[in-house]
């Protein structure tokens, strides 16, 4: 019997931590959201979330349990904020680079690192709420 395990969909949380850990606004659950939406709609890279509407834009369940995952595996570390408007930072985890290296070929490949050089470029500097309003209009 074979397990089929998303290391790519691990791999690209870690990869989206550590690009945004120096930035602001800080990286939490709805940046995630909408940072994966916009590569995975926008830029063509195969995620392989599934996204439906919701009351802040499109948003994926799957994607929300793969961060669970991710923290428990030590990729990241989800750390709530209690300052200002609340929500949660969500950085590199000790096992960070272990969990990149699972998914390499994928992270290496120009049209993923293109597309990650791109909406951080391009989105990156959006508070939350500009980016739910972004994505909600390309959804």
């Amino acid at each position: 019997m074979r397990i089929n395990i998303p290391w790519n969909r691990y791999a690209l949380i870690v990869e989206l931590a550590d690009r945004f850990k120096e930035r602001i606004p800080k990286f939490g659950k709805t940046l995630l959201q909408k940072m994966v939406y916009l590569l995975q709609e926008v830029y063509g890279v195969n995620c392989g979330y599934r996204f439906e509407l919701y009351t802040y834009g499109p948003f994926s369940s799957e994607l929300l349990q793969d961060l669970d995952l991710v923290e428990s595996l030590g990729g990241v570390t989800v750390v709530p904020v209690i300052s200002g408007v609340g929500g949660y930072m969500i950085l590199p985890g000790e096992y960070s680079e272990l969990l990149k290296k699972k998914a390499e070929s994928f992270l290496s490949d120009e049209k993923t690192l293109s597309a990650l050089d791109n909406v951080v470029k391009n989105f990156g500097n959006y508070l939350a709420k500009d980016l739910e309003l972004r994505s909600t209009i390309i959804y």
